[in-house]
């Protein structure tokens, strides 16, 4: 347990700064409005959500990367691995509320992301952190739509109706911004140094499967 407290600690903050960024972008555009504190939120539904969202993105996570990723890799061609598992994860998602080919493609991004992070840091949990408190970031602290949902709970509120840099009714995973940080995010992990030494992670099954804890 406090392997994975500490393989996520850090992680989490990613999360949390990576969605701030598309955020921040969205309210440049004018697209977005920063509309303040919902006094009235409730700390315990907040709580519930984060719990949920943990449970909802790990499980994602862990079926996509720890398990998929993992099994198709250790075939022997990572960049099909990473090609295939976030083309599956878009797809996913390709039935939600208000999904337009940009939001698919923004989905798609999240998962390559995922990939090369997972690959570099060798541990799920960072992974399954990084996606956890980025969907809370966006519902429950800023008031945005999660992937076409509308949460109603947020420590923030937020308005304006959308558009292409904020992703319209998809939110902000379907715009431009999270277009623009998420590339920026693929950039930084493809050329980010290996925890623990050189090489990407996936080599075979026995080395794979030991490093998903």
């Amino acid at each position: 347990m406090l392997s994975v407290l500490t393989n996520s600690a850090i992680p989490s903050s990613i999360g949390a700064v990576l969605f701030s960024a598309v955020y921040g972008i969205d309210l440049l555009s004018g697209e977005l409005t920063f509309a303040g504190i919902n006094k009235d939120v409730s700390i315990g539904t907040l709580i519930l959500f984060l719990f949920g969202f943990i449970v909802q993105g790990a499980s994602e996570e862990i079926l996509l990367r720890g398990y998929f990723f993992i099994s198709t890799a250790s075939c022997g061609n990572v960049p099909v691995a990473v090609f295939v598992s976030s083309g599956l994860f878009a797809m996913m998602h390709a039935g939600n509320a208000g999904v337009s080919i940009l939001a698919v493609f923004n989905i798609f991004l999240f998962g390559v992301f995922a990939a090369l992070y997972f690959l570099r840091r060798g541990s799920i949990w960072g992974i399954c952190a990084i996606h956890s408190v980025w969907n809370f970031a966006q519902g429950n602290i800023f008031g945005c739509r999660v992937s076409g949902m509308n949460l109603n709970t947020s420590l923030f509120g937020t308005g304006g109706n959308g558009g292409i840099w904020s992703g319209g009714a998809f939110g902000p995973e379907g715009g431009l911004g999270a277009t623009v940080v998420l590339a920026i995010a693929i950039v930084i992990v493809t050329f980010m140094n290996n925890k623990t030494h050189e090489g990407f992670y996936v080599r075979k099954v026995s080395e794979s499967r030991s490093n998903f804890y």
